[in-house]
Order: C-alpha cells, then structure tokens, then sequence
C-alpha cells in the first residue's frame, strides 16, 4: 500500500484549506479541505484519510504531484495519529474558518499524538504569535511537545519569551543579509538573538539560517559578513537555505539543472565557515539535500560534494 510520511502524520492549515502535504509541490496534492468558511469545520478526517490514500492507491495517483515525488513508500500498516500541526500565515491574513474548533475535535478524536506534537506558526514577523495566544493556550492545555516559529523578521515578543523559558518553544529564523547591511540594523538584530538566547533553556532551540539567493547574496563577502553577525549573537545553530522559488524549480529538474556556475562553491564556503565558528548545520531538511546533490553533479564537482558532507556538524555529533 501507497503512503507518506507527510500525509501520516502532518495537517497544515492555511488562510482557507487544509493539506497533509509539506513538499514544494504542495499545490497539486491532495487536500483535506479547500475554499473554506466559518460554518465548515465538521471535517472527518479520519474518512478523508482514507479516502486520499485510496486516490494514492489507484490511477488517480497520476492527477496529483504524488506520482513522482520521493516521498511515497509502501507500507503495510497505516498511522493513524498527527505529530505535526503547521498554521501557514505569511500574508498575515486571518483564517477563513475556525481552527480552534477543528483542533479541539483532533483531540476529542484522539487523532493527535500528544507526547510527540509539534505545532509550528509560519509568519512573517514573529509578533503575530500574539493572534494566536488563546490556540497556544489551547494545545498547552490538552498536550503538546514544543512550538516552533518560523519566521523572517524577529523582534522581542514576551510570549515567545515565556515559551523558551519553559522549553516549550523553538525558534527557525531566515534572514537575507541583504535586508540588515545597516549597522544600527545589525546591533539590533545581535541584541535581540541575545535577548532571546538568554530566555531560553534550550540554547539550540534558537535556529538562524542564511537564505541563499543567486545573483542576489550568493557571494563570499555577504556570507562571511552574517556568520560573522550571527556568531557575535551567540547562536549555536547556523545552516543554509535554498531560496524557496529555486528549490520549487530545481527539485523535479533533470541534472543538469540550470543554476549558477558557482553556486556550489558558495555553499562550500558557507558550511566551511560554519565548521570554523563551531556552528551546528541542520540538514533535516531532504528536499534541500536532494537538489544539493543535482547542484554539484550539474557543475560536475562530486569530489567536492564529498567534501562537502564532511563539513556537515550535526548537534548529535557533538
């Protein structure tokens, strides 16, 4: 039997639908519910389970992205509980349904794996965590492992704060150095990561990554300049980010894929400083490392990319 490891185990909710997929072809998979409104949240997904993996299991696999993604493995048995909830919100607008009412029925279908959730808010600026205080509240009350933020902007939020002083929280945060080149920029940006770093029980719970864009900071000055940055912060938790509308283009691409000449050497560069500064490398991520892979076969470097995996510094390594 057909299955995937997103569609097991995850729920991503957006502005208005509901998906189990993770991938960067996310729009042309299976939802659970799609256009929604308030006055929709009465959804089976126990049924709605079933029914996406018998549309992975017939010829209908074909009309969705799911037919060639790497994701899809055989199995025998079925999960049948979420760890991962992910409230999309990068356009800061609010939710066409009421989530709330559709997680309390999660739980109330013990749909939801309590001692391992994770519940992770995608949004712009970190302080937007306030609009969804009452949810947070609501998954501390009924069992949750941790939250996690992922976000573009960080400023000082007390309820982010309060998370990381419980452990109960961890931070994902993706900077283009382009945006900060000023120093006022730059200071603020170190006190704020401190501030952060200090309220935390968890040191590694606050993670920094440097978004590489081609032709925009794929150069060695600007990615010298952020390590740098981050190392006088305090972070321990360093990696890299393929630009996203790359990665969407790149990660069904035949080899060679159409990227820059240098590009890999630029990547080099980042994971070699990062070893030389002691940062952590987060490499979870197996989209990125599959297109890592077609980059240095396109520029015909495989020696380099096996220099290259020696450069990864895991925390569990430590």
């Amino acid at each position: 039997m057909k299955t995937c490891k997103y569609i097991d185990n995850i729920l991503i909710f957006s502005e208005d639908k509901i998906s189990p997929c993770y991938s960067a072809n996310s729009e042309r998979a299976p939802f659970y519910a799609e256009k929604m409104q308030f006055g929709q949240e009465n959804i089976n997904f126990e049924e709605r389970y079933k029914q996406i993996i018998d549309e992975l299991n017939s010829d209908n696999i074909k009309n969705y992205a799911c037919n060639n993604c790497f994701q899809i493995f055989e199995t025998e048995s079925l999960k049948t509980k979420y760890n991962l909830i992910i409230v999309q919100n990068w356009e800061n607008k609010p939710l066409k349904y009421d989530i709330k009412s559709i997680i309390k029925n999660l739980y109330e279908n013990n749909l939801i794996d309590k001692e391992k959730l994770v519940v992770e808010f995608q949004i712009v600026d970190i302080r937007q965590a306030r609009k969804y205080e009452k949810l947070i509240s609501f998954f501390k009350e009924n069992g949750i492992k941790k939250f996690r933020f992922l976000t573009n902007n960080l400023a000082c939020d007390s309820l982010v704060e309060y998370l990381l002083s419980i452990n109960k929280c961890e931070i994902y945060l993706t900077y283009n150095f382009k945006f900060i080149k000023e120093i006022k920029s730059q200071n603020a940006m170190v006190q704020i990561l401190r501030r952060y770093m200090d309220a935390a029980v968890d040191k590694n719970s606050i993670n920094v990554y440097y978004n590489l864009t081609p032709f925009y900071n794929d150069n060695n000055r600007d990615i010298e300049q952020f390590i740098k940055l981050i190392y006088r912060a305090g972070v321990n938790y360093l990696s890299l980010r393929l630009n996203y509308k790359n990665l969407n283009d790149w990660i069904n691409a035949p080899i060679p894929i159409n990227c820059p000449p240098k590009l890999d050497k630029c990547i080099l560069y980042f994971f070699k400083l990062c070893k030389n500064y002691s940062f952590y490398s987060d490499m979870s991520y197996e989209e990125q490392n599959i297109v890592l892979k077609k980059i240095f076969k396109t520029n015909k470097k495989v020696p380099l990319y096996k220099k290259f995996q020696q450069l990864f510094r895991k925390k569990d390594e430590i």
